[in-house]
């Protein structure tokens, strides 16, 4: 058995342990049916730790077959990214297929939850949902790409901290990453709302089709409409969301402009140019041609520049290091980031990931590797104004050894 299977074999959860968990899949646990699956919340026993989380029951009759399932198993297992929901087990025999995922319970499509979310909420929120595209697109493996293929407002989950984890995975498709132009051509599926109509037209799937879906959520999020709901207007029939969008940039049809887009709920906290830029790029997003819909990073870049507007400035701190040989580098350490009177620690940081995956705690901080080859670790981040100034301090502090075979490249300081 290959060193691959022997780590996924080892966060197969007991059916046993599901079912008390879920009190034997019961109506008073079950907080989502999605028609091919039904998700239960839970927490596991002392011997999991404990964790609550979130149980991803297959329907056997449903679309997601035994390939399809050993596909999501597979890659969730080795997804590593801040805005990818974490993978906890699964379980899996003739009659039952069973996904376990970090319980979440807030749901960006949830009415009650995006009503209440502010624009710099919704700004940060899609900035880390395009991160995590970014992630399944470039950074899961060295020739291989992830392309979700059902990218929707609710399969973006929020944690306490409202950060976005993008999840549900039972669709994605792998492709070469080597060839720019790749397209795999597969049966369209997806949530219809949501799916490029080149995609669904054509069965032509590229990561360009992930970009139209994430469009139509930035839609959602600047309008507080839902892709499939529809609106009457005095001057218009009842449309969904998509439609409205374009009677407005590409047809000109609305005589009161941009008001019709922005929801009332935010309208009085927005500012103009921070919206224009945000829908600015999603309308690009949603683009009939896939080769002008824009890259990844310009859609990172243009809601970065759009939270800017909005409130200011932010900062990211980043370590940037390269791992030789090496001693005491999978027992954490303690890290702080100082900035003016600004001070910010972080705990359970680690230079390399103990090899025991079962040792893994969902607030623990790992390094990421870079395109480059060099790892670099998220240490915190601090909000400043036009015209600050000082010095930034970082410090990483020992708490059980010593730690060789560090090469430290430097600290980087990015804007959010």
């Amino acid at each position: 058995m290959s060193s691959s299977r022997l780590e996924l074999e080892k966060r197969r959860i007991p059916l046993a342990e599901i079912i008390r968990a879920t009190k034997h899949f019961s109506s008073e646990k079950l907080i989502g049916d999605g028609g091919f699956d039904m998700v239960y919340s839970g927490q596991l026993s002392e011997q999991w730790k404990n964790r609550l989380v979130a149980i991803k029951r297959l329907n056997p009759n449903g679309c997601q077959g035994d390939v399809e399932f050993n596909n999501e198993v597979k890659m969730v297992s080795n997804f590593n990214h801040p805005n990818i929901i974490p993978f906890v087990g699964y379980y899996d025999d003739a009659n039952e297929k069973i996904v376990v995922y970090k319980n979440l319970d807030h749901h960006l499509q949830g009415k009650n939850k995006r009503l209440h979310l502010t624009w710099e909420q919704r700004l940060k929120i899609c900035l880390g949902a395009a991160r995590g595209i970014k992630y399944l697109h470039f950074g899961v493996g060295e020739h291989r790409r992830v392309i979700h293929r059902d990218v929707k407002s609710a399969n973006i989950l929020l944690d306490d901290n409202m950060e976005a984890k993008i999840c549900d995975f039972g669709l994605s498709r792998l492709s070469p990453r080597n060839q720019p132009d790749t397209h795999v051509r597969t049966r369209a599926a997806g949530t219809w709302f949501y799916m490029d109509p080149i995609y669904n037209e054509r069965g032509m799937l590229s990561k360009e089709s992930d970009i139209y879906s994430f469009g139509v959520v930035m839609f959602e999020m600047s309008s507080g409409i839902l892709a499939y709901n529809t609106r009457h207007f005095k001057d218009t029939k009842q449309q969904s969301l998509i439609h409205i969008v374009r009677s407005y940039y590409d047809d000109n049809k609305f005589v009161d402009g941009v008001d019709k887009l922005i929801d009332s709920a935010i309208k009085g906290q927005i500012k103009m140019s921070s919206f224009h830029k945000f829908n600015d790029i999603a309308h690009e997003c949603i683009n009939f041609d896939i080769k002008k819909r824009p890259t990844r990073d310009r859609i990172i870049e243009a809601i970065q520049e759009a939270l800017r507007i909005q409130v200011g400035h932010l900062a990211f701190i980043y370590v940037v290091i390269c791992v030789g040989s090496r001693r005491g580098l999978d027992v954490h350490g303690n890290s702080s980031i100082t900035f003016g009177r600004r001070k910010m620690e972080t705990k359970n940081v680690y230079l390399q990931r103990p090899k025991a995956r079962e040792t893994w705690e969902e607030n623990y901080v790992f390094p990421y590797r870079r395109m480059d080859g060099w790892m670099e670790i998220k240490l915190g981040e601090f909000e400043y104004k036009q015209g600050d100034y000082g010095e930034v301090e970082m410090a990483f502090k020992e708490v059980k050894c010593w730690k060789t075979g560090v090469i430290v490249e430097g600290m980087e300081i990015r804007t959010k």
